[in-house]
């Protein structure tokens, strides 16, 4: 199975099952898509994750909110991830050691830290997501990254040992 954002947030190489790794795919419960609300949608993607950690031993701590105003600082020997949602699907993003945010786009996108940013005076350019850009890029007015696309919606900051967890998809 090939890798997707949140095989990539949680530096799972190889997920276990079929399709994309899906929160609490691993705890053999993987989120599918109901039809219901953007807000209930992401719930159950929390519990996914939540899901996924306990089948693999680790502490939970989600920093769950509605919007991203202060990037918490994760406990020594952890790194976050951020989860995005909208009502019909995820985005996660991994903070590498750099202090700026990655994420890989679908399963064959490319790995990328890098949003291109309107900006009148300099004309658009490529900048790095640190905490300030990715906070910028979640909010519900998005004005100076269009390309990101609306209306994801800021669910949460989690937190991960440094060597990450396992995910799967479907497990047959």
């Amino acid at each position: 199975m090939a890798m997707n954002c949140y095989a990539y947030a949680c530096k799972c190489t190889n997920p276990a099952g079929s399709g994309q790794a899906l929160p609490g795919g691993y705890a053999g419960s993987p989120v599918q898509l109901k039809g219901e609300s953007a807000d209930d949608l992401s719930k159950r993607y929390i519990e996914g994750v939540k899901a996924d950690m306990e089948k693999n031993n680790i502490e939970v701590k989600i920093h769950d909110q509605k919007t991203p105003h202060e990037t918490p600082k994760p406990s020594d020997g952890n790194y976050l991830i951020a989860m995005v949602s909208k009502s019909d699907g995820f985005h996660f993003f991994r903070r590498d050691t750099n202090g700026l945010w990655s994420w890989k786009d679908g399963d064959k996108g490319a790995i990328t830290g890098q949003v291109t940013k309107i900006n009148k005076v300099f004309k658009d350019k490529l900048c790095n997501v640190d905490d300030v850009v990715l906070q910028q890029m979640v909010t519900t007015t998005n004005a100076y990254y269009p390309s990101w696309g609306l209306p994801w919606q800021f669910r949460a900051y989690i937190e991960l040992p440094d060597g990450g967890m396992t995910v799967a998809g479907k497990i047959e």
